[in-house]
């Protein structure tokens, strides 16, 4: 695909689907570029400053290394693969991206319009978990509105951290089936949750929808700061504080035997969390 379109940065993580029988890679194609004006580059570095105890440890790590650099990135076409012949689809997703339709006017046998995708196939298209996270790194600082705030960077947001096996790490943006509000039926979306700079209560949660007209919309709800309302890790805490929880992962967690430490999922269901 590289060779196809060496003009589009390709996502890194595709996923195969099954349609009429056959298998497909999707894998997400990106317009990208350095030079629009007036906007910050995305740093592709993450610095995250989380408690245990009176410690204040702190994560480093490069989330998505193929945007950095990058101030503009659109997610602009989907690229289907048949895994058993190779033939490979480019379909336009975004047909309002200036840089796409330039490109789409130098190779113009090489796109398809959305619309021209098989409806089956169109059912896997899925909101990007990458794009998500790069969305949600800058929105981290760029929510602020107040210029005094932004100026001292009183309300900055980092990703969440959780226990994962044994070790802390950041939250991956995860997909799940959820009802948004004012919604008849659940949908297929891929969400993120952010807490404030060194705290572990949870201040915000993005998320990104993947079905029908709602395919790419964008969704950030902000808690409110004077209620305390728990991050993945400290629910992670809750669990080993209580007697009888720690008292079973204890016994499992011996004699050859190793208790993994699964994903912590925050789903907001009505007005509260699961």
């Amino acid at each position: 695909m590289r060779s196809l379109a060496p003009f589009l940065t390709l996502a890194s993580d595709p996923y195969v689907v099954v349609s009429n029988g056959q298998l497909y890679w999707f894998v997400e194609g990106y317009t990208t570029s350095n030079r629009l004006p007036y906007s910050k580059a995305y740093a592709g570095r993450e610095r995250i400053e989380y408690s245990v105890g009176t410690a204040t440890p702190t994560l480093d790590g490069r989330p998505v290394p193929e945007f950095a650099g990058a101030n503009y990135v659109r997610n602009a076409v989907k690229i289907v693969v048949n895994a058993y012949d190779g033939r490979t689809d480019f379909y336009v997703f975004d047909p309002d991206d200036p840089l796409i339709r330039v490109w789409n006017r130098v190779f113009p046998d090489l796109f398809k319009p959305a619309e021209a995708m098989p409806v089956d196939l169109r059912a896997h298209v899925r909101y990007p978990h990458e794009l998500l996270l790069v969305q949600g790194l800058v929105n981290a600082r760029y929510h602020m509105q107040d210029p005094v705030v932004f100026y001292n960077q009183e309300d900055l947001w980092t990703r969440a951290t959780e226990r994962y096996h044994a070790q802390v790490q950041p939250v991956e943006p995860y997909y799940i089936m959820w009802t948004p509000p004012g919604a008849a039926d659940p949908e297929f979306v891929a969400m993120l949750p952010f807490t404030p700079k060194g705290r572990q209560v949870l201040i915000g949660w993005m998320a990104g929808l993947s079905d029908g007209e709602n395919y790419g919309r964008l969704i950030t709800y902000q808690f409110p700061k004077d209620k305390r309302v728990l991050g993945p890790q400290q629910v992670d805490t809750k669990i080993d504080q209580d007697p009888t929880l720690k008292a079973q992962l204890t016994l499992w967690d011996q004699l050859g035997s190793r208790v993994i430490r699964g994903n912590v999922l925050a789903v907001p269901v009505g007005e509260t969390l699961l």
